[in-house]
């Protein structure tokens, strides 16, 4: 949070402004920011089952829904049905005969809740759980997906969540009494593997990606009624990829990555402000920004898209070339683009994770310093985190990797969460003195 929304708290307190947030607050998807940097931070370096696991409790349902935290609770979002399965881990997902065949669109016959769950920071008690909609969901979705896949986003007085199935988007104060809500409605995805875009906040605005087979929008509204701000098109076709708020010239803006393009928009009015077409594939990592620059890219099976930064003042049509560079960009790195994960920018280098490699390029330049195979990891979807001077990764097995910032491949520590069959795709989140990581059957607290 900078320092001058500090000057804003007796207006919240008024009633004349949004909610706010406080350093050691995780607000939405990848922390404040969404840069997933963790500014002062001191939890520990090393835990186990039995060595610095503050709590663990049981999740309601299942969802790949990243924990926010704000103040002294913790939210996370959350599918509940009698004939639910957990989702499983790629390799699993990807051999189930329900995840295979692009004909395979339609809903399966279950009736799910699709809930908020709040809890207390300290003990990890459920303090409530409020339902956003019920139903049979219309489509389905890949069996390494979730049916509560969105991370919501929180403020001192409220959180908002999307739940991309139904597309409900909700309102809940922090005692769990309902504030609005919004019927977007549920859309169709390409080969059923289901949504995953979550929605982003800065102020007293939210925003929501909808980038699905029946179309492409932006869509921002305020957080205090859910009455909205404004909407723009953006190209048709499944993106998975959450859009970032960031600082630009006197204002603010939307960076949003879709199929085949990247677009950023004013905040305060959708008015677009630059955009890249013509690019391949459908993003399923989301992009992340400095005060420089905002950094993105894609890959995935077959393809190998390029890393991205484009400075802060870029303006209109941007075009990437096949080689060399070009107008408007900062630097392009060919065939360096992050696969699942999304890219991570800390001290001076970018972060990224495609096929199990850790690769680190210099922010300013575009220049690779290492690319890294981790050890003992496997299976790779969450986004990594940045604290400590280190780049903390966790794979689906529940194992973390440490390895220090710099242009030198070192790794630092090594920790594992031995849940038997508990799958781990959500990105962990922290206040600093604590790190949340979500598996498929609990929510882990790590502190000293």
């Amino acid at each position: 949070m900078r320092r001058w929304q500090w000057l804003l708290t007796p207006l919240v307190a008024c009633g004349l402004a949004g909610g706010f947030t406080r350093a050691g607050d995780w607000p939405q998807f990848r922390g404040t920011g969404a840069t997933g940097v963790v500014a002062k931070a001191d939890f520990p370096l090393t835990w186990d089952n039995d060595t610095n696991v503050a709590w663990k409790t049981a999740v309601p349902g299942s969802g790949w829904a990243q924990p926010v935290v704000v103040g002294d609770k913790v939210f996370i979002a959350t599918a509940i049905g009698d004939k639910l399965g957990k989702p499983k881990n790629f390799t699993g997902g990807v051999m189930d005969p329900r995840s295979r065949g692009s004909s395979r669109t339609e809903g399966p016959d279950i009736t799910l809740r699709w809930e908020v769950v709040c809890l207390d920071r300290a003990t990890g008690k459920i303090l409530w759980q409020k339902l956003a909609a019920e139903g049979k969901p219309k489509y389905a979705i890949h069996q390494s997906n979730s049916w509560a896949t969105e991370t919501p986003v929180a403020d001192s007085q409220k959180v908002i969540a999307l739940f991309g199935a139904t597309g409900t988007l909700v309102a809940f104060d922090h005692a769990g009494n309902e504030l609005w809500k919004k019927e977007l409605g549920p859309k169709p995805f390409t080969n059923g593997f289901g949504t995953g875009s979550s929605p982003a906040i800065s102020g007293d605005r939210v925003v929501v990606q909808s980038s699905s087979e029946d179309g492409g929008a932006l869509i921002c509204l305020e957080t205090a009624t859910g009455k909205e701000a404004w909407k723009v098109e953006i190209a048709k076709g499944s993106a998975w990829s959450t859009p970032v708020i960031r600082k630009s010239g006197d204002g603010m803006e939307v960076v949003c990555c879709g199929r085949g393009f990247v677009g950023a928009f004013d905040l305060a009015n959708g008015k677009e402000m630059w955009k890249i077409a013509e690019l391949a594939g459908s993003f399923s990592s989301s992009p992340t920004a400095d005060d420089s620059a905002v950094y993105f890219g894609n890959s995935g099976p077959g393809m190998s898209g390029p890393l991205v930064a484009v400075p802060a003042e870029a303006r209109g049509a941007l075009t990437i070339p096949k080689e060399g560079k070009a107008a408007g960009f900062a630097w392009v790195k060919f065939k360096g683009g992050p696969g699942m994960p999304s890219p991570l920018v800390y001290e001076g280098h970018i972060y990224t994770i495609a096929s199990g490699l850790l690769a680190c390029t210099d922010a300013k330049t575009g220049e690779e310093r290492y690319k890294e195979r981790l050890p003992g990891m496997k299976g790779i979807s969450a986004s990594p985190l940045g604290a400590q001077g280190r780049v903390w990764i966790l794979d689906e097995a529940g194992r973390t990797v440490a390895v220090k910032t710099g242009p030198k491949f070192e790794v630092a520590e090594k920790n594992e969460l031995a849940a038997k069959g508990e799958v781990f795709w959500s990105g962990a989140a922290s206040t600093g003195n604590e790190l949340f990581i979500r598996g498929t059957e609990f929510l882990y607290c790590i502190r000293k």
